[in-house]
């Protein structure tokens, strides 16, 4: 699947949208990259629905002009699963976390990281290719205060079974502090980066996170120019100097 049909199908997988609605959440999924002109777009509307992936939902008019609303099929939204198995063909592999019953799938890469695939949600029709990226903790509620000062980022709605934050500028993907499964044993293989702003002092900010509750951390980093810390329940992260 080319990358242009993709992220059209995947705009119109959280519901019926008008064609500059598509144009708009396929340069905000891509990060800009993708600007589709009116006259490519509708020649691949025009595509999808006659191979049966898209159609036509309802029309409005708007200002005296009429607005035309399309969404995915069922073979549409099947297509798009075909990206899971995409994936697998890469080298990910299905893999058991606990996850039960779910209508997402949960892989793990080449090397065994974990990540989850999930079902079309409407909260996550602008982030992009990666939804959210998930920090679990004992008690994510307990931990919510610091992760908002550490990241500068306001609360957000994205889940119902933890905490989550997202850029004050409504981009990008959630970070989402959820209850975790066990114990934390290991450090994670995945660590979230911050960095003060470009006017801001990063020995500065490790002060304040230090006064909020976060200690050093050794994760084999020897004489590096940022500073590794852990947050109150033992999650690594890295203080970034301003960049």
């Amino acid at each position: 699947m080319q990358e242009p049909t993709f992220l059209i199908m995947t705009a119109l997988a959280a519901g019926a949208q008008h064609g500059y609605g598509i144009m708009t959440d396929v340069m905000r999924i891509s990060d800009g990259r993708v600007r589709l002109r009116a006259g490519t777009l509708y020649a691949a509307l025009d595509r999808l629905k006659a191979d049966g992936l898209v159609t036509s939902d309802h029309d409005e008019i708007v200002d005296g002009r009429l607005r035309r609303y399309y969404r995915i099929t069922d073979t549409g939204t099947e297509q798009l699963a075909a990206e899971v198995r995409r994936l697998i063909e890469l080298g990910a592999v299905p893999i058991d976390i606990g996850q039960g019953d779910v209508p997402w799938q949960v892989l793990a890469d080449p090397e065994g990281n974990e990540f989850c695939v999930l079902e079309p949600r409407p909260v996550y029709r602008d982030t992009g290719p990666v939804a959210a990226v998930v920090v679990e903790c004992a008690d994510p509620v307990a931990v919510a205060g610091f992760w908002q000062l550490a990241t500068g980022w306001l609360p957000a709605s994205s889940t119902t079974h933890g905490v989550s934050f997202r850029s004050p500028h409504g981009v990008g993907p959630y970070l989402e502090l959820l209850p975790a499964a066990g114990a934390k044993v290991v450090k994670h293989r995945i660590h979230l980066d911050v960095a003060p702003y470009p006017d801001e002092d990063q020995s500065a900010a490790v002060a304040v996170l230090l006064e909020r509750g976060a200690v050093p951390a050794d994760v084999g980093q020897g004489d590096a120019p940022w500073s590794v810390l852990a947050d109150l329940q033992g999650n690594e992260f890295c203080v970034l100097s301003p960049r």
